[in-house]
């Protein structure tokens, strides 16, 4: 890695993880941490190829360490709350999901993925705001309109979740 700066290395790393060359990508962000150990892009980028591979407990490793030097990255913030929903960590996967809203207000994946862990913790009428406001941003949604739907019949209320297949 001597032959190019940390930058350019990211891009190669970036170039294979797009082109779903992982050990390259991974080797390349291995090497710019052995250089540089603050390096969030690489610490960002172990952690996506981490919970790509189902590795949640490398990715929370890796993520979290990036979000504790970028506090104000909502990127991070989602990624850390996959790794800890991976991970059945529910309670930490809410926090780094509200975190990444607070720092992203129209994210929708975040409100999407915040609602599904929602519901599975039994708070139904939060999860259904949560989608609510994931469908005013994608409204085209198919995943958002899924979930909102079970969670509407999940609190009993069918006939919204049918008015929601209609269009109405």
């Amino acid at each position: 890695m001597a032959d190019r700066t940390i930058p350019q290395a990211l891009q190669q790393a970036a170039a294979h993880h797009q082109a779903s060359r992982l050990p390259e990508a991974e080797a390349i962000y291995h090497e710019i941490l052995a250089r540089d150990p603050s390096c969030v892009g690489a610490m960002h980028g172990l952690g996506i190829i981490a919970l790509q591979v189902g590795r949640y407990e490398v990715a929370a490793n890796y993520v979290g360490r990036a979000a504790a030097l970028a506090p104000h990255d909502s990127a991070i913030h989602f990624l850390l709350g996959e790794a800890c929903r991976g991970l059945n960590h529910l309670d930490a996967a809410v926090a780094s999901y509200r975190q990444a809203i607070a720092l992203q207000p129209n994210h929708p994946d975040a409100l999407n993925n915040l609602g599904s862990v929602l519901t599975t913790q039994g708070k139904v009428d939060d999860a259904i705001a949560s989608f609510r406001q994931a469908l005013a941003l994608r409204p085209g949604s198919a995943e958002v309109h899924n979930n909102l739907g079970n969670a509407l019949v999940a609190q009993g209320r069918p006939e919204e979740e049918l008015s929601l297949q209609r269009g109405q």
